[in-house]
């Protein structure tokens, strides 16, 4: 009988690391200063251990913070059990729902560390500083949306990391539309001043769903896409430019008599945006124009830029964004920039 508890107990997914290895002492403890053990319980308990060190390897090759600090190695995974209090984690998440249904960018800014990981998208849209984190705030919530709710609950706080479920609830200000999401975070933290906690990892995985009877605008009849297009007798190189530049794909192509052009997209998977570049004869004056490219991570934009376009900047600008300048082949002024709108 004292065999199968002590053995059930020491399941990993029945106590924690430090549990079962206080736990293991006492009973060895016990075995060698208590007559009436006998060896058999002995030999079982040493199995059971034995299998739980080998499930506790097995585990670990795929625990979020070992991931995290094999391949990211940031210093908010730190195994302090101060760390991951629960009142703690609690404080922050209600700062971060103080910041979201409020807009306050300049607030979720010191909720992170300066080279903070913030994941709204693992694969693809990662951001690794606290200033790009609060210009995907300033542009992506700030006057943006309205009648905001988000709501928490703590799932788990083991294993030198957090696991957090939320809801949110906003409507879009440009099309009033209601949106509802429902998502996971992955939290890590160090200590900030105060003795509180500043994230240095977030990642997020999220559902959305919009309310399309909430819009104000019959859906049939709201523009969706907006496509751009140049008219240039410099069609080769200025389809190379936008390409190299900003990575866009060719979505289609044609090369008829009198009619030769081509469609570009976002190598994103949407087509919100498209260019249309047209061969043409006649120069055009694009004076006045200009085409203004927004990214989460202007640094990281400027460090993919391939070395041979010439640029100005980077500019911070008054109203909070940083401009970056360059000039396509028929004399366009672009704009690249971060934070605003």
């Amino acid at each position: 009988m004292l065999d199968n508890i002590i053995c059930g107990l020491l399941n990993p997914f029945v106590m924690t690391r430090t549990g079962r290895n206080r736990l293991a002492m006492v009973v060895l403890i016990a075995l060698s200063t208590c007559p009436s053990a006998n060896g058999a319980v002995g030999a079982r308990i040493a199995q059971s251990a034995q299998h739980v060190n080998k499930a506790e390897t097995q585990i670990q090759r795929h625990e979020p913070a070992a991931i995290v600090k094999e391949l990211d190695a940031k210093p908010g995974i730190q195994g302090d059990p101060q760390m991951y209090d629960e009142d703690r984690i609690e404080e922050w998440l209600e700062k971060y729902k103080q910041a979201w249904e409020n807009q306050d960018a300049e607030l979720v800014a010191t909720l992170f560390t300066e080279n903070a990981r913030y994941a709204v998208n693992p694969l693809e849209n990662v951001l690794n500083t606290r200033q790009a984190i609060k210009a995907y705030w300033s542009a992506g919530a700030a006057g943006a949306q309205k009648d905001i709710k988000f709501d928490h609950e703590l799932w788990s706080a083991a294993n030198e990391m957090v696991i957090v479920h939320w809801t949110a609830s906003f409507v879009r200000a440009a099309t009033e539309e209601r949106v509802n999401m429902d998502g996971v975070f992955r939290l890590g933290f160090v200590h900030g001043e105060g003795g509180g906690l500043v994230c240095s990892l977030l990642e997020e995985w999220w559902f959305l769903a919009a309310d399309l009877q909430s819009r104000d605008v019959p859906v049939k009849t709201a523009p969706f896409s907006l496509k751009t297009k140049i008219s240039t007798p410099r069609y080769d190189e200025t389809i190379d430019y936008y390409k190299g530049a900003f990575g866009m794909a060719l979505a289609e192509a044609w090369d008829k008599p009198d009619d030769r052009g081509a469609i570009l997209v976002f190598d994103n998977g949407r087509d919100e945006a498209l260019f249309e570049i047209y061969y043409s004869d006649e120069i055009h004056d694009f004076s006045g124009l200009s085409l203004q490219f927004r990214v989460r991570d202007l640094n990281a934009f400027l460090e993919k830029l391939p070395g041979q376009y010439e640029y100005e900047g980077p500019k911070p600008r008054p109203w909070g964004a940083t401009y970056l300048y360059l000039r396509d082949p028929n004399g366009i002024l672009i704009i690249v920039y971060e934070g605003g709108m």
